[in-house]
């Protein structure tokens, strides 16, 4: 019987090495290197796949799923899944996959850097001394990691292991999740907070470790950023849209929060034009929190997996985004899966 053939990003193809033993067996892998597809070619190409591994390049609305007759499985490289229609995919059946807590300790780690970096103002000293600005650069006076108050806006997998690090370096931790119990929290030493924006108003420095959904939709606009405190700092290693990008430009460009850090944006890659470019109180990362040798490594080989699992008829017990499609999936390819 002729292998099922699957979409791979071009992106991740010098990674491709450790999901090659996973997928080679199995399926005909269909990959171009280094190639990022327009829309309508993702279109095109899913036409003639039964299965894709996903990363945050590929947007999968329903006019792509309802071009794609084949299309049976959807694997994401990583935990973000807003650009793909859930819906359009459980109502034909296509169950969707994610790697929770596989790029967990990568993401915090970065997060951990930039909170550094932003608070010590290590990029801005080291354009300066390459400009042969010693004498500015050493007027530059940086923030007190040890004694700040970081405020945790999320408090899964990756706000706990950068609450860990934040503990070891001496911060004080309040966390925002009202998913949460206050005994998860306290366990790990940091305070509960209820509201919001009372943990806004108390933190120095801030950083956003949630998902997107219809409520948390641009929670960071100009009306949130007024309750930071005047001289904060502001992380965002989550997603780009949690936050008003014009609001957080007008707060820096006005100088009210000291500075910020941002690895994820809306669009991506950043075009030139992108007034985020024009400001030296900010710390451009390209969504690059996740990319470690080992993070790379165990995601991508977690993705592979849940691909495989799903194109032989089975659903992985952790990772499916749209638990409401077991019936359709089972409907749709159950007797097609029993006759291998």
């Amino acid at each position: 019987m002729a292998k099922s053939r699957i979409y791979f990003p071009g992106v991740l193809w010098q990674f491709y090495d450790f999901a090659r033993p996973i997928l080679e067996p199995a399926v005909e892998v269909v990959v171009e290197p280094e190639r990022v597809y327009s829309a309508e070619e993702i279109a095109e190409v899913f036409g003639g796949v039964e299965g894709a591994l996903l990363t945050a390049f590929e947007k999968v609305p329903r006019a792509v799923i309802e071009a794609a007759p084949r299309l049976r499985a959807l694997s994401k490289y990583g935990t973000g899944v807003e650009a793909i229609d859930l819906e359009a995919a459980t109502e034909h059946g296509i169950p969707v996959t994610n790697t929770p807590g596989a790029n967990s300790l990568g993401v915090a780690e970065h997060t951990v850097a930039l909170i550094l970096s932003v608070m010590r103002r290590v990029p801005q000293l080291d354009r300066m001394v390459r400009a042969n600005r010693w004498n500015d650069a050493r007027r530059i006076v940086g923030g007190d990691v040890e004694g700040s108050v970081l405020g945790l806006v999320g408090f899964g997998n990756i706000g706990q292991l950068v609450c860990r690090r934040a503990m070891a370096l001496g911060m004080r931790v309040l966390a925002y999740d009202p998913y949460q119990s206050d005994e998860t929290i306290a366990a790990l030493g940091a305070e509960k907070v209820g509201d919001l924006d009372d943990l806004l108003e108390a933190s120095d420095i801030v950083s956003l470790h949630m998902t997107v959904t219809a409520q948390t939709r641009g929670l960071f606009n100009a009306e949130r950023f007024s309750h930071m405190k005047e001289g904060a700092f502001f992380v965002n290693t989550a997603r780009a849209t949690l936050v008003d990008q014009q609001a957080l430009i007008d707060v820096l460009k006005a100088r009210r929060l000291a500075a910020a850090a941002l690895d994820v944006f809306e669009p991506e890659p950043l075009t030139s034009q992108s007034p985020l470019l024009e400001l030296e109180n900010l710390i451009i990362t390209p969504h690059h929190a996740g990319t470690t040798a080992r993070t790379r490594e165990r995601t991508l080989k977690q993705a592979a997996a849940n691909l495989v699992l799903m194109l032989n008829g089975k659903l992985p017990e952790i990772g499916l985004c749209n638990p409401a499609v077991r019936a359709r999936f089972e409907a749709r390819f159950g007797s097609a899966f029993k006759s291998r």
